[in-house]
């Protein structure tokens, strides 16, 4: 993880059911997991300096319209990558 190499921070905030299948990825920097996704969601805004969406499913998808819709609202100063 090239982030790591240079001594940069990668927090995972990751759905505690696929922290339970082993999905975690156990080289970053600290990882959260939670059940409700309206808390993990809260602790990923909290947390972050940027937002990048890479591929994934549905729920990539909520997640991307949400963080693009919280900065047109003005919710947050945090850059977004899509």
């Amino acid at each position: 993880m090239r982030l790591l190499d240079e001594l940069g921070e990668i927090i995972g905030v990751i759905p505690r059911m696929l922290v339970e299948r082993e999905v975690a990825n156990t080289a970053l920097t600290d990882h959260a997991s939670w059940t409700p996704m309206h808390q993990r969601k809260a602790m990923m805004a909290e947390l972050a300096d940027g937002f990048v969406a890479l591929p994934g499913g549905i729920g990539t998808l909520e997640e991307f319209f949400e963080t693009w819709t919280w900065g047109q609202l003005g919710c947050t100063q945090s850059l977004a990558g899509y």
